[in-house]
């Protein structure tokens, strides 16, 4: 299964096409993009936005959103009511698992925002989701990186990029496409202009065995931010069966 998240920005300017071209060549199962207008999304995927928001949404405003293309992606009953920033997080079940894609905004000393982002986590506990992806905003140092840390520390989730260096399955992708091996004493790198680490996919523990994991340098042709590929199995004891609707 592939799995991709990117930060599509609010200011990019994708003029020639460029996210739906990249989007096709990675083929990915789902993908989840945060900041996302909803006309950057070609009409022939199956998309769900964050909150309450269905098509039309003012092209000015960006969210996250889920995206797959087929219809085995479903809206989670995650009630995000009580969230003054319902638009950044969206809650999904693909194939008979949940998944979240989540954008944590920057917290600074002066920041008013600290509260909800203890709601969001804690919505994120509650969804029981096997994978959370996205941009949390969490470097060492700054103040999102302990909401980031609570999420490895009390809920069972493992870093895929660390896993990835620990096991030799984890790549950049330069902007040529070459595939380049991470090595641990290079384990910094960035996922945004800035060069900072702040995007990534966490999973829970024993639910799916690591093929590869790769940071895409190519996205910063038409983004700010890296794109994050996954590719990986879900573990046998993790698959859900299919539900079979009983005839009377």
């Amino acid at each position: 299964m592939l799995l991709l998240t990117l930060n599509m920005n609010m200011f990019n300017m994708d003029i020639d096409n460029s996210f739906n071209d990249y989007f096709d060549a990675i083929s990915p199962d789902i993908a989840f993009i945060q900041e996302c207008r909803f006309n950057r999304i070609n009409e022939q995927y199956y998309t769900e936005w964050a909150g309450n928001y269905i098509k039309p949404i003012d092209s000015r405003f960006h969210l996250s959103a889920a995206i797959s293309k087929n219809n085995g992606i479903s809206k989670s009953n995650i009630d995000t009511t009580d969230l003054s920033y319902d638009y950044i997080c969206i809650f999904v079940d693909y194939e008979n698992n949940s998944f979240a894609g989540v954008h944590l905004s920057l917290i600074d000393k002066n920041s008013k925002n600290e509260g909800e982002h203890s709601k969001i986590l804690s919505k994120v506990k509650g969804s029981n989701s096997k994978i959370i992806c996205g941009d949390f905003n969490a470097c060492s140092g700054n103040e999102n990186q302990k909401y980031f840390e609570k999420l490895l520390s009390e809920t069972g989730y493992v870093d895929l990029w660390q896993e990835g260096i620990e096991k030799e399955k984890a790549y950049y992708i330069d902007y040529s496409g070459r595939k380049i091996k991470a090595e641990a004493k290079h384990s910094e790198i960035r996922t945004f202009v800035g060069n900072r680490h702040i995007d990534y996919i966490l999973a829970k523990k024993n639910f799916l065995s690591l093929r590869e994991i790769r940071i895409d340098f190519r996205t910063l042709a038409f983004t700010d931010h890296c794109g994050i590929i996954l590719d990986f199995d879900i573990k046998k004891q993790c698959e859900q069966p299919n539900r079979e609707i009983p005839v009377y």
